[in-house]
């Protein structure tokens, strides 16, 4: 007869974790993770003498002691879930306190494991492995990437980046303006990016996925899209640029004249000079005399010619 205790998680149990009295029988104890906040208690492992017993590939709290156990590639991890001192392994589950087991990226039990054959899943059915080897415990953590995320930008925007989690719920990180953030995202998750322009004056710059631009975005406002599925760390930059859409103006005391969704933006009118604003083809669509120095003219998507006084300007409406 051969027992056989592979892949369980195992965590404060008041009588200690495992416990195993000297026999004959073959026992294999393999990729379990026997946890507890006290490693003579909670946490405590005795495998006695037994010759017969193959103990590998597990985590405990305390480094075991069975002369007789054949016993290779173990690890102890500290009686802490996590912590940050060198040179100390942590389980770093991901809520032990309430139950929740599950690893973090940071675990040291994460590919720690051995491949077994006769375990193809673990306890929430997820497929085994899921990275290179096994996980130690009853958890299989899904692959992760690191999103590391630049945005620049001269005036405020916003940024949104949103994912699925590895509980599966929709979640969500935003930068208001400049600055920098990351989000560890399941590798089968997309990816949506979203920038809201908060002034017509943004426009879109570049945005490169690991150096190399992903979309041709230069002349774009308010945009979404969906990041391509990657099974490795990746860094998105996003530039934003006040000068690259035609009909920006360069200097904020100048006419200004530029397109957006559904209309044209004037400001700083020259005063007491009419406002003309011609079709492509050279027929007015309208002329506007006295007009105020900031105003909105409604347009249909197309390009347009809009002069006031000595200046014109081409502008193109979405």
């Amino acid at each position: 007869v051969c027992g056989k205790i592979y892949n369980n998680t195992i965590a404060n149990n008041e009588d200690g974790a495992l416990n195993v009295n000297n026999g004959s029988n073959l026992i294999e104890i393999v990729n379990n993770v026997m946890f507890g906040s006290d490693a003579e208690t909670t946490g405590k492992v005795n495998v006695g003498n037994n010759a017969n017993l193959t103990f590998t590939n597990n985590a405990t709290v305390k480094a075991l002691t069975a002369s007789n156990a054949t016993t290779a590639d173990n690890i102890v991890i500290s009686t802490d879930n996590t912590g940050s001192d060198d040179g100390v392994l942590y389980a770093a589950f991901t809520d032990p306190d309430n139950g929740n087991f599950k690893l973090t990226k940071k675990s040291a039990l994460v590919d720690n494991g051995k491949n077994i054959s006769a375990v193809t899943t673990d306890i929430d059915k997820q497929a085994r492995p899921l990275g290179s080897t096994y996980d130690i415990g009853a958890y299989e953590r899904p692959v992760t990437y690191t999103l590391d995320v630049t945005f620049t930008t001269p005036i405020e925007n916003t940024l949104k980046i949103a994912y699925t989690d590895l509980e599966g719920t929709a979640a969500e990180q935003q930068l208001d303006n400049a600055g920098t953030m990351q989000a560890d995202v399941p590798a089968t998750s997309e990816v949506s990016v979203s920038i809201i322009r908060s002034t017509f004056r943004s426009a879109i710059e570049s945005i490169l996925l690991n150096e190399v631009e992903i979309d041709n975005i230069a002349t774009r406002g308010d945009t979404t899209f969906t990041l391509p599925l990657l099974t490795a760390d990746s860094r998105l930059n996003i530039t934003m640029n006040q000068n690259t859409v035609t009909g920006l103006k360069e200097n904020t005391a100048d006419f200004g004249c530029i397109g957006m969704q559904g209309m044209i933006r004037i400001e700083n009118a020259v005063s007491r000079q009419p406002i003309l604003v011609y079709k492509a083809d050279g027929q007015l669509l309208q002329r506007i005399d006295n007009a105020a120095a900031d105003l909105n003219i409604a347009a249909t998507a197309g390009l347009y010619i809009v002069r006031c006084g000595e200046e014109v300007r081409k502008v193109i409406v979405r």
